[in-house]
């Protein structure tokens, strides 16, 4: 399995967040990724990351943009959370 690198993963993720389920993993090339922003009370920018379910890859994208509506995380306690569940990700920052 090749390990991308940050720019790699960047350039081949899409624009919309709608496209994630249906596009590849740039380590593996599954058609798995999630994604999850994170943030705080009453701003707009937070910063957001993608992962492979299948490989565990992935990538976190600092100064993100939040989308009006999106699912995002807020509190220390709950992103810390979220970080413990799913220390099994190796991420690129």
């Amino acid at each position: 399995m090749k390990k991308p690198t940050y720019l790699e993963w960047l350039k081949k993720l899409p624009k919309n967040d709608s496209l994630y389920l249906s596009s590849n993993c740039p380590a593996c090339g599954s058609t798995v990724l999630s994604y999850q922003y994170f943030g705080f009370e009453g701003k707009v920018i937070g910063w957001k990351i993608v992962w492979c379910d299948s490989c565990c890859s992935g990538v976190r994208i600092s100064r993100t943009k939040i989308p009006d509506g999106a699912n995002s995380i807020i509190g220390d306690k709950e992103q810390q959370l979220f970080i413990n569940n799913h220390v099994h990700l190796k991420l690129i920052f």
